[in-house]
C-alpha cells in the first residue's frame, strides 16, 4: 500500500506491525522527486511568510515583528526538516 510522503507501507505478518521504508529516487523518479521538493519548498516559503503577512497587523503588530515570526518559522521549518532527514 502507498503511503503519504513517498512511504510504502506493508504489514509483516510475523511481527504483526507494520513496516515503513522510504521510497527511492529509482521508484520515483528524479523527475517526480524533483517536482515533490519544488512543491513542498513553495509550500513551506508561502506558510512561514503568508501567514505572518495577514495575522501580525491584526494582532496589532508592525514590520518588525513580521520579519520576526517569519525568521522564527523558518528557523523552526530547518531544524524540523534535519530532525526528519537525520532519524
Amino acid at each position: 500500500m502507498e503511503g503519504l510522503a513517498g512511504l510504502t507501507i506493508r504489514f509483516c505478518q510475523r511481527r504483526r506491525r507494520c513496516c515503513l521504508r522510504r521510497a527511492s529516487l529509482s521508484e520515483n523518479g528524479e523527475g517526480e522527486t524533483i517536482a515533490l521538493g519544488f512543491q513542498h519548498y513553495i509550500l513551506a516559503l508561502g506558510t512561514a511568510v503568508m501567514i505572518p503577512t495577514f495575522r501580525v497587523p491584526l494582532m496589532g503588530g508592525d514590520d518588525g515583528d513580521k520579519v520576526g515570526i517569519v525568521r522564527t518559522l523558518l528557523f523552526i521549518q530547518g531544524i524540523s526538516t534535519l530532525l526528519q532527514t537525520l532519524f
